[in-house]
């Protein structure tokens, strides 16, 4: 009996300290944990907060890109009443075009995007002309002419090209690039002239083919290079501006015949122009 009430007097001054020591290790276990979980959640707000490329935040964007300044060309030409040489006359109809350009981007690595840029420019024009002839004589008849002319031309110029970051993109940051790429205009022309107050059929006929001329003279091959900056406002908007050059190989064949009841004229006439162009514009890209 003696023997019994120590054992029970031992376990019963025991568990005090089995129990501070379970409390003490459970609060280490807490303050050990605690951190952990901190920086858990500091982690994932990092990566949701982040615009790296990692996260795949910016991995396909949109851009519009406004160009107040471009130093291209949109070619003409006048049809004249000479022979040769002078029978048609190519003239620059618009200098220092204002433009709109849409890109596409595709980021298949941390500084290096895809790119697909599309713009639009249209040109159209009328132009009529008209002569009045009275004559005081009256035994001479009056007579009225005149010509009226149209044009049409809409150009889409696409462009596929590579953007190089020399830094990541990240939130309030800026980070500067390079552009490479090539790309071609397709222009897409009518053209028609009528002859006015016409009562009887001319003496000469003429044909020609000035709309595909004009259509092969503004749809030119071109290579384009350049650089710009580009800030990132939050992981979905960034405002950026660039510099871009182009290089134009344009050519052309205008062909035209002239036919009476003598004789018969046809001309060829072969026109290669090389251009180097300057592009600046600003933009907004949003990334999704």
């Amino acid at each position: 009996m003696k023997t019994l009430s120590c054992i029970l007097l031992s376990l019963f001054l025991a568990v005090p300290h089995l129990h501070a020591r379970d409390s003490e290790a459970s609060w280490t276990m807490n303050k050990a944990t605690v951190p952990l979980s901190q920086t858990s959640f500091s982690t994932t707000l990092q990566d949701q907060t982040s615009p790296s490329v990692e996260n795949k935040v910016f991995r396909w964007s949109f851009g519009v890109e406004y160009i107040p300044f471009y130093s291209g060309d949109i070619y003409d030409a006048i049809r004249n009443n000479y022979f040769w040489e002078d029978i048609i006359s190519t003239r620059l109809s618009t200098r220092n075009i204002t433009m709109m350009k849409g890109q596409f981007s595709f980021r298949f690595h941390p500084k290096v995007s895809f790119t697909f840029d599309i713009a639009y420019l249209l040109q159209s024009s009328k132009d009529r002309r008209e002569i009045h002839v009275n004559y005081d004589d009256p035994g001479t008849p009056d007579y009225d002419t005149g010509k009226q002319e149209n044009r049409h031309l809409k150009i889409l110029d696409f462009t596929l090209g590579v953007k190089y970051y020399f830094k990541k993109l990240r939130q309030e940051k800026v980070s500067p690039y390079l552009i490479f790429g090539a790309g071609k205009q397709i222009a897409f022309a009518k053209e028609g002239l009528e002859t006015l107050f016409l009562t009887e059929p001319p003496p000469t006929t003429w044909k020609d083919n000035l709309g595909e001329f004009l259509k092969d003279l503004n749809s030119p091959y071109h290579i384009n290079w350049g650089f710009g900056v580009e800030y990132a406002f939050n992981t979905s908007l960034t405002l950026f501006s660039t510099m871009e050059f182009l290089y134009l190989n344009r050519k052309a064949n205008y062909e035209y015949s002239e036919s009476t009841d003598n004789y018969t004229t046809s001309e060829l006439r072969k026109l290669k122009i090389s251009e180097l162009n300057t592009r600046f514009g600003i933009g907004l890209n949003f990334y999704f």
